[in-house]
C-alpha cells in the first residue's frame, strides 16, 4: 500500500520558477530541493493541536518527524510524480526508523486527514531522476557485455568504472595513503562483485553505480566516509532486493544519497 501526500498541489507543490505553484502554473520539472512548510513559529496551530490531541504528547515529536521526513521523500521526485510515499517498509529502511514507529505514524497521520492511502497506480517515485549522462565521460568500450555481470563491465578510465583488478587511484609516496588506496580498492571491487550478485544491471544503470562507487572510494580515500560504507552498501542492497518495492534499484539508491550525500548525475532505471 502506497501512501499520498492531503493537498500535496496546494499546500507543497512549486512551479518551474521554484515560487508555490497555482493553477495553470507548469510544476517544476526535477526533484524539489526544499520544501514549503508553514512557520507558524511561537503559535501553535490547529493541525498541531489535532496532533497532540491523537497521538498523545509523548508521541506527537516523534509522529510530526516522521512527517517532516515524508514530506522530503515526497518531494524528491519529477515532475507528475510528487506527492506519493512509497510502503511502510520502503519507508522505514530510507528514514532508519523502526517499521513499528512508522506504521503508527502512518496510523495518526491517517487520522489527521495529512496523507491517505493511494488506491490508484502510483509512480516509482524511488527512481534516481537524473539526467543523461555525456556519453563521452563515461565512453564503455564493451558492447556486449552480459547485463548480470557487473564486475566485468569495462571503461576507457578503470578508475571510472568499476575495474577488473585492485588498481590506485592517485599514487603517493607515503606509504600509508597507499596502504588505504590498495584497501579502498579492495573494498570497492568486492561491494561491485556482491552487487552483481543481486542484481542485474544494462550499461547505463552500471554507468551510475560506476559512478557511485568512484564517489565513495574518494570519500574513503579523503577520510571523509570509511571504509564499512561499502560493506553498509551491500547491506542496503540486499535490504532493497528484498522489499516490495517495484523499483529496487532505485531504492537502494536512494538510501546511498541520503546516507553518503551522493548527488551526482547519471542514468538510472
Amino acid at each position: 500500500m502506497t501512501y499520498k501526500i492531503t493537498e500535496w498541489l496546494e499546500r507543497y507543490e512549486v512551479n518551474s520558477k521554484g515560487q508555490p505553484a497555482r493553477t495553470g502554473d507548469e510544476l517544476r520539472a526535477k526533484p524539489l530541493d526544499y520544501i514549503r512548510q508553514k512557520a507558524n513559529g511561537r503559535k501553535q496551530g490547529e493541525g498541531y493541536r489535532r496532533l497532540l490531541n491523537v497521538a498523545g504528547r509523548e508521541n506527537a515529536m516523534q509522529v510530526f518527524g516522521i512527517f517532516l521526513k515524508c514530506l522530503e521523500i515526497a518531494g524528491d521526485a519529477k515532475r507528475g510524480e510528487r506527492g506519493i510515499l512509497p510502503p511502510i517498509p520502503e519507508l522505514s529502511f530510507l528514514i532508519d526508523v523502526p517499521e513499528s514507529q512508522v506504521k503508527n505514524a502512518i496510523e495518526v497521520m491517517i487520522k489527521l486527514n495529512w496523507i491517505s492511502e493511494n488506491a490508484g497506480n502510483s509512480p516509482q517515485i524511488l527512481a534516481a531522476y537524473i539526467t543523461k549522462p555525456n556519453p563521452t565521460e563515461h565512453n564503455i568500450t564493451e558492447q556486449n557485455q552480459t547485463a548480470g555481470n557487473l564486475a566485468e563491465i569495462k571503461t576507457n578510465n578503470p578508475q571510472e568504472g568499476f575495474p577488473q583488478k585492485i588498481g590506485v587511484g592517485v599514487v603517493s609516496s607515503s606509504e600509508t595513503i597507499l596502504e588505504l588506496d590498495l584497501k579502498v580498492a579492495k573494498s570497492r571491487i568486492e561491494c561491485t562483485q556482491e552487487l552483481g550478485k543481486l542484481f542485474e544491471f544494462n550499461r547505463k544503470e552500471a554507468n551510475t553505480f560506476a559512478k557511485i562507487m568512484k564517489y565513495l572510494s574518494e570519500q574513503c580515500q579523503s577520510k571523509s566516509l570509511k571504509l564499512s560504507i561499502f560493506s553498509d552498501v551491500v547491506k542496503w542492497a540486499k535490504i532493497a532486493k528484498t522489499s516490495t518495492a517495484t523499483n529496487k534499484k532505485g531504492l537502494l539508491v536512494q538510501k546511498i544519497k541520503q546516507q553518503t550525500g551522493y548527488a551526482g548525475n547519471g542514468m538510472l532505471l
